[in-house]
Order: structure tokens, then C-alpha cells, then sequence
């Protein structure tokens, strides 16, 4: 089958869904006992592939059994990573400039080709990441780029870009994004800084030898650009990430000939990745939705790898998402079953409801709470709280609308509201003042839960209406 012409623009739309799922096919290259005429796994058509596994029946013939998998782009044997970057990775690099959360997954069994995709992916990011942001610099807006890099192992969080390899934390921040406390995450300036940066990050992955594989990697990788808005500090900062999963592997087979630790390693990968798949399951609820109150659960906290990788499964998220997810399978006779277990976990992503993922605002009856409000108002709120005393309210935010205002820490606050009263006011009159601010945010924050619950039945019938409407159209059309 020949290469299909590139459609990005079309292939990979935040607009019109939140997840892309592919599968590329990897060459069976450096095998000559194998025949280049008869692969396991084929593509059928550029978003179609056909499993053939030969089963023994109970009379003891054996049987050819095919099995179809559906795809948003599906790319065979022949295919290079640049086509992939080109469809899948580049048109996420405007969307997270311009604030959304991007992340490329790879998934598949050891030795199947995940680190090459991606590692790949990263050497070609760079160029088209600067060239954007070069573009809308000229139009006056400015730009910072951070990297930030982490493995994941069992418990373990450790900060690729740090020489030790230090461990570090996942937590949430006050709005809920996740966050790689501790890690090391310098500013790249150019290609060049970002290129010599994820080498480091791409040398320190930890790997090990397995029975098809003799350098898999045996953690999860990160690697998280985070794009600030420097034209404007209370922009929420955008970000695209590549997520290398650790390769997955059948205890049965593959860990067979591994020591206890080793054993234990491989059980440690596959536990997490079937959380991920919980959290892939829960997302992809369809039925009944209408009839909850509130969005499903999705279990993101069970795992590290899935509390970083939360905004791609939330489903009531305030930041617009994409994810493109790339199942990565071999071709080879002797690894169908494995790419049999691939194609089924990515399959289940197309099942995702078309628009889940909802950006919540307020509605046309909600008033807008203190964390809604402009910096204007805050000056405003201030005023009206410190009376005379303040002559320098712009001390107290002096950029912040209430959302960013939210995040300053206690003390901070404290200190800004001092020097806004140029020292009339002292530490306890001043705590005061941030306690009762500090109190109208919780209250917003409770309120504003239960307003996205009630947002939500409306998502979903609006959802369901989309979903009926397509059905029609595509009846009158058949």
C-alpha cells in the first residue's frame, strides 16, 4: 500500500475531538529466516490493519484467524518517522503555543519500536516549535519555552535533566494541573538548547535487556515543554508532551528467563499500564452518561503516570486538550500475540466520546465568582477592604486577575498588602485581610464544582445530540 499523502490538518483537530489514535507498523528488518511476504500484521488501508494469528483447533488443525482494527491513520511498514512527526506531532505545537495541553503517547510491546518513534518526534520538534513562536513574536507577543524531564520507575520519580538522577514528586497545583516538584526545568531559548537538553534527558533512560530486546526501556519517560505567555502573565502556559511508556510484556513469555528483581520490574510496568488503561476505560464511558450527575471517575490518582498524565483524561477540563496516542506494533509472526494485546488497548480509545472533554465556562445565568474576576476589580476589592491606608494598591496584584491571584502563597500575600499600606499596617492586620480574601476563593471553588456538575448533564445531552445528528447525516448519506 502506498504512503498516504499527509492530511494533518485534518488528521490531528483539537477542535473536533480530543484524541487521535494510530498504530505504525515497524519494519521487519535484519531477519532473513523471516519471509518480507507474509507479515502478521498489515495495513489494510491507511486507517485499517489486519491481525492474522494461526490458532491449533480442538482436532488439531491449524487455523489462520483474522482480526480487523479500526484507527484514526494507520501507517505500514514502509512509512518513516518523519511522516508520523508530520501528521501526529507538528499541528500540536500551534495548539499548545497558543495555550492548550498536547501529549503524544507511545505504547506497545518491548522492542517495538516506542523510543525510536518518539525520540525521533523530539529531534524534529525543535524546529517547528521556534519557527512558530518566531512567527507570532513579530506580531508583537513573546514567548518562554521550559523543558522539564522525568522517568518514571515503579514508585520512583526521578528528574532526567538532573546529573544524579534526584527523585521528585508529582502533585497538583491549586487549579489542578499536575506538576514535577523538584525536577530541574531550565529555559530553552533556541533549537539548539532544546536538542542539547533532550539528548541529556534521552541518555539517562534507564534500560535493560528482555527476551526480544536487548536495551528496552524499562521506565516511563516524560518529556514536558511548557510554552509561557510572557506578553501576558495571567495566561494559562500551554504545553506539549512526548510520553514514552515502558514496553509492555507477557510474564508468561517474555519474563520467563528474568531474575526475581527483574521480574518484579516488568510486574511494576505492567500494573501501571493497566491503571492506564483504567483511566483510558472510565474516560470512554458512553452509556448513561445522561443520567450522572457528574462526570466519571477516572482513577487518576492511583498511579504517578497517570496523576502526570491527568489533564489528558479529564474530562471537565478548564485548559483544551489533545492526545495523540501511537500503539506501535511488530509484524513479525512470533510477536502476534503481543501485537494483538496493542491494538486492542489503542482500540478502545476510538470508542472515546467525540468532545468529551469540555471546557467549562460560565454559564448565561452564573454570576462570575472572585476567581473570574479581572485585575481591575481586584484593585477595586482591595481598596474597598483597606480604605485610606492603601495608597499603593497595585502592590497587591500588581498583574494578577483572581484565578493567578489564587496561587500566591500566604506570606507573599501577606508582605504585598504591607508594602501596599507602606507599613501602616503590620503582620496580623495583614493576614487578616488575606484570610478573609482566602476564604471567598474556597467558597468560589465550591461553588464552582457544583456549577460544573450541572454543567455537565448539559455537556453530555449536547454531546448526545452531536452524536445522533452525525448518525443521521451519515444514514442519509449511505
Amino acid at each position: 500500500m502506498p504512503a498516504a499523502a499527509s492530511t494533518s490538518a485534518n488528521l490531528v483537530d483539537p477542535r473536533g475531538r480530543d484524541f487521535t489514535v494510530a498504530y505504525r507498523i515497524k519494519p521487519r528488518l535484519g531477519d532473513a529466516s523471516v519471509s518480507t511476504n507474509d507479515p502478521a500484521i498489515r495495513a489494510t488501508s491507511t486507517t485499517s490493519a489486519l491481525a492474522l494469528a494461526k490458532k491449533v483447533n480442538v482436532r488439531g488443525e491449524e487455523q489462520t484467524l483474522e482480526e480487523a482494527f479500526k484507527a484514526h491513520r494507520v501507517y505500514e511498514e514502509s512509512c518513516k518517522t518523519q511522516q508520523i512527526f508530520h501528521d501526529l506531532v507538528a499541528p500540536l505545537v500551534p495548539f499548545a503555543v497558543l495555550g492548550g495541553y498536547a501529549t503524544a503517547l507511545a505504547y506497545g510491546q518491548t522492542g517495538s519500536g516506542k523510543t525510536f518513534t518518539l525520540s525521533q518526534c523530539s529531534s524534529l520538534l525543535g524546529e517547528v516549535l521556534f519557527e512558530d513562536i518566531a512567527a507570532r513574536q513579530t506580531r508583537g507577543r513573546a514567548f518562554s519555552v521550559e523543558l522539564s524531564s522525568v522517568e518514571l520507575c515503579g514508585d520512583d520519580v526521578l528528574d532526567l535533566l538532573d546529573e544524579g538522577k534526584k527523585k521528585v514528586k508529582i502533585v497538583q497545583d491549586a487549579d489542578g494541573r499536575s506538576l514535577f516538584e523538584g525536577a530541574n526545568a531550565p529555559a530553552v531559548a533556541d533549537q539548539p538548547a532544546l536538542e542539547a537538553a533532550l539528548h541529556t534527558a534521552w541518555s539517562s533512560r534507564r534500560t535493560g535487556a528482555t527476551e526480544w530486546n536487548e536495551a528496552s526501556s524499562r521506565s516511563h519517560a516524560i518529556f514536558r515543554l511548557t510554552i509561557r505567555n510572557a506578553s501576558d502573565p495571567n495566561a494559562t502556559p500551554g504545553v506539549v508532551q512526548l510520553v514514552d511508556l515502558a514496553g509492555s510484556e507477557r510474564a508468561s513469555v517474555e519474563a520467563k528467563n528474568h531474575s526475581a528483581s527483574r521480574r518484579g520490574e516488568s510486574a511494576s510496568i505492567n500494573k501501571s499500564l493497566m491503571t492506564l488503561k483504567d483511566c483510558i476505560r472510565n474516560r470512554t464511558l458512553s452509556d448513561g452518561l445522561a443520567s450522572m450527575s457528574r462526570p466519571p471517575h477516572v482513577p487518576f490518582r492511583s498511579s504517578p503516570l497517570t496523576l502526570a498524565l491527568k489533564e489528558a483524561f479529564d474530562l471537565t477540563t478548564k485548559q483544551p486538550t489533545h492526545t495523540v496516542f501511537i500503539a506501535t506494533v511488530s509484524a513479525l509472526e512470533r510477536d502476534v500475540a503481543a501485537s494483538l494485546n496493542t491494538l486492542k488497548y489503542a482500540s478502545q480509545l476510538l470508542i472515546a466520546p467525540r468532545g468529551a472533554s469540555a471546557t467549562i465556562a460560565l454559564g448565561a445565568n452564573s454570576r462570575p465568582t472572585i476567581l473570574q474576576w479581572p485585575n481591575d476589580k481586584i484593585i477595586a476589592y482591595f481598596e474597598k477592604k483597606c480604605g485610606a491606608d492603601l495608597s499603593q494598591a497595585h502592590l497587591i496584584a500588581p498583574y494578577e486577575n483572581g484565578a493567578t491571584l489564587a496561587r500566591v502563597p500566604e506570606q507573599e500575600f501577606v508582605d504585598r498588602i504591607i508594602k501596599a499600606t507602606q507599613g501602616k499596617w503590620g503582620h496580623l492586620r495583614a493576614r487578616k485581610v488575606y484570610i478573609e480574601w482566602w476564604g471567598r476563593v474556597v467558597d468560589a471553588r465550591t461553588l464552582q464544582r457544583k456549577d460544573d456538575q450541572a454543567k455537565w448533564k448539559e455537556i453530555v445531552k449536547q454531546r448526545k445530540a452531536r452524536e445522533l445528528q452525525d448518525d443521521l447525516e451519515a444514514a442519509a448519506q449511505a
